[in-house]
């Protein structure tokens, strides 16, 4: 998978947006079963990667936002456009996974707190992992200038749908 062309091209941002791209063709797929009269339900997801730093920025979100999106000294964060659609989109996911009758996503409720509607999992790079492997061959792919295909489907991102 290729970032867009007009913007820039680093690992930082390729990782964070095949997690962008993974919630977005699971929304994609689910709204298609519905639109084809299907039901599904929309379930929790686990992303499995081995960049900390999509995972460390992911848990730094609700700082982010108190400090409007700045660092220490006062620069933008960077790639804050990807960790807000990140954000955006995990935020659907939750809202879809509470639709579907997870009692536990509600706040004002004395039930425990429920597990996340999308979590992270790092799996060590370059260690035989075979998801991980598929993934580093897919984005490998991905650099080359003659790269017109788009993955889609369970090619889009290696990721596991875990039942509530």
């Amino acid at each position: 998978m290729r970032l867009p062309p007009d913007e820039p091209q680093t690992n930082n941002r390729g990782e964070l947006y095949a997690c962008i791209h993974a919630l977005r063709v699971l929304r994609h797929e689910e709204d298609q079963d519905g639109l084809a009269g299907r039901t599904t339900t929309p379930k929790r997801v686990v992303l499995r990667t081995d960049s900390k730093y999509v995972i460390e920025g992911v848990a730094r979100i609700p700082e982010l936002n108190k400090k409007g999106w700045r660092n220490k000294d006062k620069s933008d964060v960077a790639n804050q456009d990807l960790f807000r659609q990140l954000e955006e989109l995990i935020r659907d996911r939750a809202a879809r996974v509470h639709a579907a009758g997870d009692q536990r996503m509600r706040s004002d409720t004395a039930l425990p707190a429920a597990p996340p509607a999308v979590s992270f999992e790092h799996v060590k790079g370059h260690n035989g992992d075979r998801d991980n492997e598929a993934a580093d061959r897919l984005a490998t792919a991905g650099t080359s200038p003659y790269a017109a295909i788009v993955p889609t489907g369970s090619q889009a991102a290696i990721i596991s749908t875990v039942s509530a």
